[in-house]
């Protein structure tokens, strides 16, 4: 009886060694008390940019400038998952907005956001009709 190849050992499709569950990290890691992240380079041209604290104005200009970084970086889809996040300010609002703009402005280029179902996130959004 045959059985069905797994695409793995096609060389297609992440190999063992980098299944989906465990991407490569890039090593970005920006860090405060209040603030993390760490981006992720899923597959060539998908990149997750994992937020996990507070976006006030204190924090949002750290998330802005890793944000920049990426988008320098030209990856055809960017991931910005906020499931972590625990307070969205309106300067994380802004920083949100401003993310979306820079995106628009790339050939290509589409920004996902992530992770907006807890409260600390999607309230502010609806809130701002975002």
């Amino acid at each position: 009886m045959a059985t069905a190849k797994d695409p793995r050992d096609e060389g297609v499709g992440p190999s063992t060694a980098e299944s989906l569950t465990d991407p490569p990290d890039l090593s970005v890691r920006v860090g405060t008390d209040l603030l993390g992240l760490v981006v992720q380079q899923w597959a060539n041209g998908i990149r997750v940019l994992a937020v996990d604290g507070e976006l006030d104005a204190l924090t949002a200009p750290l998330l802005g400038a890793c944000l920049r970084e990426q988008f320098a970086d030209n990856p055809v889809h960017l991931i910005l998952d906020l499931q972590t996040v625990r307070f969205l300010g309106s300067s994380g609002l802004n920083c949100l907005l401003e993310a979306r703009e820079s995106a628009q402005q790339l050939p290509g280029m589409h920004l996902h956001l992530a992770g907006v179902a807890t409260r600390a996130v999607a309230r502010p959004l609806e809130v701002t009709g975002l």
